[in-house]
């Protein structure tokens, strides 16, 4: 499981969003990027994409608008 902490330019804080296994986002040609695993602690998240973060207890939608920095580390729980 993955912790994705993101800085909410609007909010001036990090919001941290724990237990993540999937990521997903549109990139700038409209196509649906699915990232799990170890991939990803391996990609490279732009901060000018929507994203969806999916979790065993939550999903979390993410507007571009608000990411100043976007933050993956594993998590053992």
């Amino acid at each position: 499981m993955y912790r994705v902490s993101i800085y909410n330019k609007s909010k001036k804080m990090v919001a941290v969003y724990d237990r993540i296994s999937t990521i997903k986002y549109s990139d700038f040609l409209g196509d649906v990027i699915v990232v799990e695993g170890e991939e990803i602690l391996k990609h490279s998240f732009p901060t000018s994409c929507n994203y969806q973060l999916l979790s065993d207890n939550g999903n979390y939608s993410i507007d571009k608008s608000i990411i100043g920095t976007f933050e993956v580390s594993k998590v053992i729980y």
